[in-house]
């Protein structure tokens, strides 16, 4: 078993949340082996396919995975979320 989208991956095992969630991932990568290993869009080590969850709001930001989290975007969107329990388009 791994993390991935896949029905025997291990996300697609657990129940779906109970409580308030929104992932935010990236879709640049400063990694170019990793992205040519990452089927589709990814941040350099977790594609954007891996990171949802069926239901979950998803931001993708064009932000890579070292540097997401230094992001003023990164930081808006989850002060958004926390406040409405929802991300801007």
């Amino acid at each position: 078993s791994r993390l991935g989208p896949d029905s025997t991956d291990i996300p697609a095992s657990l129940s779906p949340p109970d409580y308030e969630l929104g992932i935010i991932t990236g879709d640049r990568s400063l990694n170019p082996i990793g992205s040519i290993l990452i089927p589709g869009p990814d941040d350099g080590f977790v594609g954007v396919a891996e990171a949802r969850i069926e239901g979950v709001p998803t931001l993708v930001l064009p932000r890579s995975h070292t540097f997401i989290m230094n992001s003023r975007h990164t930081a808006d969107a989850v002060i958004q979320f926390i406040r409405t329990g929802r991300f801007e388009e």
